[in-house]
This record gives C-alpha cells, sequence and structure tokens, in this order.
C-alpha cells in the first residue's frame, strides 16, 4: 500500500473514533466528498487518486461531489452545514478558509468553529506565467509592460488565494491589473494557452 493511503486511512480512524464506539460498523453508507472546485482541476484530481485507493481500505464507496464557486465557499459552506456523522467530508484548502476570511466581510461558515482538519494530502507551489510573446522577461520588465500599457494585462484567479497573490503583485509592483475570476483552474489554463489573460 503507498505511503499516502496508510496515512490517510490512519487518519480517518481516528477521526471516526468517536463516531465508531457509538455505530461499531462505520462506515455503513457511502462517504461523500465535497471538492469546492469544478470537475478537472487539481483539487477534483488529486481527490479522486486518493478515493481510488480509499474505497478498498474502507469497503465502501466514496462519492466525489463537486461543489464549485464563489472562491470555493460555496462547497466548502456545504460541507460546513452538513451533519457530522463522518458521511460528508470536504476537500479544503485555504481559499476556503484562511483566504476567503480576508477576501469577504461574511461567509456562510466559520472556518475555525465549523471545520476541523483531517489531513494534508497535498502541497501546492505558484508560480508566475506569462504569454510566449513575454518570454525572457524579468518580473520588474514585465511589470513596467502593464504600467505603460494597463488594458492589455489581465491575470486570471481561481481562488481566493491566488487573487491574495495578485493583490499583493499590484501593490508592490504599483500596478492595476484586471482580474478574471474563473471556478476551476482548467479554464483559466485555456485562456491564459489562447492569450485572452
Amino acid at each position: 500500500m503507498k505511503p499516502i493511503y496508510r496515512v490517510l486511512s490512519a487518519c480517518l480512524a481516528i477521526l471516526f473514533a468517536a463516531p465508531a464506539k457509538a455505530q461499531s460498523n462505520y462506515p455503513v453508507k457511502p462517504i461523500k466528498i465535497v471538492v469546492p472546485y469544478a470537475a478537472g482541476g487539481s483539487p477534483d484530481t488529486w481527490t479522486r487518486i486518493v478515493v481510488k485507493g480509499l474505497e478498498p481500505r474502507i469497503g465502501q464507496t466514496v462519492i466525489v461531489e463537486n461543489k464549485a464557486g464563489g472562491n470555493s465557499t460555496i462547497g466548502v459552506g456545504y460541507t460546513a452545514k452538513s451533519a457530522p456523522d463522518g458521511y460528508t467530508i470536504g476537500y479544503g484548502t485555504n481559499s476556503g478558509t484562511s483566504s476567503a476570511r480576508a477576501l469577504f466581510k461574511t461567509l456562510p461558515y466559520d472556518p475555525i468553529n465549523d471545520l476541523s482538519g483531517i489531513i494534508i494530502t497535498q502541497n501546492s507551489y505558484l508560480a508566475l506565467v506569462v504569454r510566449n510573446e513575454e518570454r525572457g522577461n524579468t518580473l520588474a520588465q514585465f511589470l513596467d509592460k502593464v504600467r505603460r500599457d494597463p488594458k492589455s494585462y489581465s491575470v486570471g484567479s481561481a481562488s481566493t488565494t491566488m487573487e491574495i497573490l495578485n493583490a499583493m503583485i499590484e501593490s508592490a509592483g504599483k500596478v492595476q491589473l484586471a482580474l478574471a475570476r474563473y471556478a476551476s483552474p482548467a479554464p483559466q489554463v485555456a485562456d491564459l494557452l489562447g492569450g485572452r489573460t
């Protein structure tokens, strides 16, 4: 068995230790993992990889349900308001938890009190990428171009984390960029490659 599945199985056992006492045969029905992004993106793909190894270990079906939108707050809110019985688990990211608190005045959930972490299954790394015709430039040269012609440059974001990073670039570089919001990274990449962002 791969190490990630061992760790996930151990964490699930710890998480559900209390419900298991009241219900000795847990799980007795399918478990739902809510992914707060559209199908096809990294969170969805990673969740499906984990589910493939998890199902045989627990002897139960695990359903992946995508609830995209609101910079992941719709899916996270759905998870937070579900019955705390161990049958609805959310794929959490910092977009729907810590970053969302910085971007939204009100949320339909409290990331600190309504949610409990189980396991870290993925680390993501971020890179600033530009179209081919901009290749070879330094960040400073790119920002100079944006300052000279701001209407020609826009950035895409599929998460609140990316939105905060874009705001940091704007502030540090003293530029203003048009922000295109996406429910999933897949159309964001398509627009980058197509020259729209």
